[in-house]
């Protein structure tokens, strides 16, 4: 978690709380994740950081808001466990049904 916003040069600042934040690094050499060289970094497949946080006030309960950390950091972790089954699923089923053969494909197609 922290916080998300912009400062204006007028004075102005508009922040929100991230309490549940994925991070997603990529391999280009102007990312965050490259090296300082300029060389890009090896690709990392799959490779998602997952971040969670809780708004504490005077009267929490630590345990009690570390748990909705777990929580929230766990609905993050399912939704990309769905994600990532939902694109191997797809791909086997480009794999069981390659149509790049058939004659036939744009009929097949229109019955989906």
């Amino acid at each position: 978690g922290g916080g998300i916003g912009a400062v204006a040069f007028t004075g102005g600042l508009d922040m929100a709380l991230a309490l549940r934040t994925m991070v997603v690094p990529t391999a280009q050499s102007d990312a965050l994740y490259a090296d300082r060289g300029g060389t890009r970094s090896p690709r990392r497949e799959w490779e998602i950081h997952i971040q969670a946080g809780a708004g504490v006030v005077v009267d929490s309960v630590p345990d009690a808001e570390h748990q909705e950390c777990v929580n929230k950091a766990a609905g993050l972790s399912r939704a990309v466990d769905l994600a990532e089954a939902a694109f191997v699923d797809a791909e086997d089923d480009e794999e069981e049904d390659d149509w790049s053969d058939d004659e036939n494909w744009s009929d097949k197609a229109a019955t989906l």
